[in-house]
């Protein structure tokens, strides 16, 4: 066997073993938390981490969190998910939006937005129905905002509506009395972003993209 034969062997498995001590230690740490050694499993995911791994540095920030064998401190766990998240790992980006979605400060909303929406386009469900709900809630603050993901993302809210009757008034919330923001046509379609009882909030990409509800009585789904 040539010099620069054995020379490749040996750096191939030089390049090999961190990659096998990486996935065995993961293995350990996902073991540990399993038993409920959390001391254990905590060094194990610190090393990971450090050292740029994504799937630790979730895990990391989940322990600080719950208080998994650590005090809850939830500045670490929002750097740890941060990290995480800057490698567009799902399970962080998902955790970082619900932290802030359910402190529900005014000043989280449009984090929360922001982290439901990069969710939502990873085809996390659960993130879209949250995202779906914020706008809908909230869309006095994120107007401007929202008007942007719906002219971005439409195919994120496929599904469409057509007003049935002439001078419908579109509402700024769920019910009679609120006050008429706009005044839809007969025939006009709109997407519907969340529907609440008998009420639909839809934007209408034809108008600006400008949204609010509107009555079920007074529309027909068309797709």
């Amino acid at each position: 066997m040539s010099k620069n034969t054995l020379l490749s062997i040996y750096l191939l498995i030089l390049a090999i073993i961190p990659s096998i001590l990486y996935g065995d230690n993961i293995l350990k740490a996902k073991q540990a938390m399993q038993a409920g050694n959390y001391a254990e499993a905590y060094c194990y995911w610190k090393i990971l981490a450090q050292a740029g791994n994504a799937e630790a540095q979730y895990n990391l920030g989940w322990m600080y969190h719950n208080g998994y064998g650590l005090r809850i401190n939830d500045k670490k766990s929002l750097l740890w998910w941060q990290e995480a998240a800057h490698q567009d790992y799902p399970d962080a980006i998902f955790s970082l939006a619900i932290f802030y979605y359910e402190r529900g400060k005014k000043k989280d909303i449009p984090i929360a937005l922001e982290y439901l929406l990069r969710s939502a386009l990873l085809d996390n469900d659960e993130a879209l129905l949250l995202l779906a709900q914020l706008i809908s809630k909230h869309y006095a603050l994120l107007r401007t905002r929202s008007a942007e993901i719906f002219q971005t993302y439409p195919t994120l809210f496929p599904q469409s509506l057509q007003i049935r009757k002439h001078n419908v008034n579109i509402r700024f919330a769920s019910h009679t009395k609120s006050k008429v923001i706009y005044v839809a046509n007969q025939g006009d379609t709109a997407r519907i972003v969340q529907k609440t009882g008998k009420w639909y909030f839809i934007f209408f990409p034809q108008h600006h993209y400008i949204a609010g509800w509107v009555h079920g009585s007074l529309v027909k789904i068309t797709h």
